[in-house]
């Protein structure tokens, strides 16, 4: 199991009177990470959003009907909570009738979620985004040398968890991960990334990608948005010198994990066969400074 930060952290959190939101992409690691703080607590009881009758149970539950689903647990853990309706009510429920409960949510880091969260639990929460693996995570748990020599590996593959501990089937679980991303997606969204990988490191421009995609540019930045929010991307501003002393400002797009990428071209070559090598060493190091930030200070939202 690879070591993880967060865990220590949230931990520190336990039993503060606040529920504890832990958010993030598919496949990062939240569910294993929670099911590991809870292991050797005694009257845990775990639920999850992906059961249509917990789900529809939770979402009618009042405070009677809370009362006995937790009976004498003093944790709860509900999995996949953007799979519930009303899930703002019910974690508010939880918080405010029963003071010796510890309520852990973890789901999907869309903004929905995060919103109705932000809404219902304000004040009454710690809230963390978890993200892929972050260099160091592996280097705690695999040691200097055995990290080094899977480089190569994790430059092309990426840094997913489960990606790192199934050596023989990173391709095809990239691909899983991609296709359950795009799963009732609109098409424009696999169009639009296809674009994005090509053009990672490099200058965004709306006007080239819409021209490319013959996409309205409104929907266009909506999309970048989302895939932003879902943490699939991130753009950081950069400037170039112009003539005269003058800079000009633009956007550049990087992903969170490069075997994210290289799954959307469908592109997993050594790197001594490849022409995109050296912007998959940058995107590897962004985006790894990137998560890094949340490593030494994890993000955490109290409202």
């Amino acid at each position: 199991m690879i070591i993880r930060r967060l865990e220590g952290v949230i931990n520190s959190r336990l039993f503060t009177g606040k529920a504890i939101v832990l958010l993030g992409p598919r496949q990062t690691g939240k569910t294993t990470l929670i099911h590991n703080i809870v292991r050797n607590v005694q009257d845990v009881l775990v639920l999850t959003g992906d059961d249509s009758d917990t789900a529809t149970l939770l979402s009618l539950a009042n405070t009677e009907v809370m009362q006995s689903i937790i009976g004498q647990n003093k944790i709860v853990f509900i999995d996949e909570a953007q799979q519930i309706e009303k899930i703002g009510r019910t974690a508010k429920i939880i918080v405010d009738h029963f003071k010796g409960v510890q309520l852990i949510l973890s789901g999907s880091s869309s903004l929905g979620l995060r919103n109705v969260l932000a809404h219902s639990l304000a004040g009454r929460k710690w809230e963390y985004l978890m993200y892929p693996v972050v260099w160091s995570e592996l280097e705690q748990t695999y040691g200097y040398f055995k990290s080094r020599q899977q480089l190569e590996r994790r430059v092309i593959y990426g840094m997913y968890p489960d990606i790192i501990t199934h050596v023989t089937e990173e391709r095809e679980r990239l691909k899983q991960l991609v296709n359950s991303y795009l799963y009732k997606k609109p098409d424009i969204f696999e169009e639009l990334l296809k674009v994005l990988a090509l053009k990672m490191c490099k200058e965004l421009s709306i006007r080239d990608v819409s021209k490319s995609l013959h996409a309205d540019k409104n929907t266009l930045n909506n999309c970048i948005e989302t895939l932003e929010k879902d943490l699939i991307i991130f753009t950081q501003e950069s400037q170039s010198k112009l003539k005269r002393n003058k800079w000009r400002s633009f956007k550049r797009v990087f992903f969170w994990d490069n075997g994210i990428r290289n799954a959307i071209l469908s592109n997993f070559n050594p790197l001594s066969k490849r022409k995109d090598e050296d912007d998959l060493w940058e995107n590897f190091q962004t985006s790894d400074n990137m998560k890094k930030n949340n490593w030494i200070k994890p993000n955490i939202i109290q409202l």
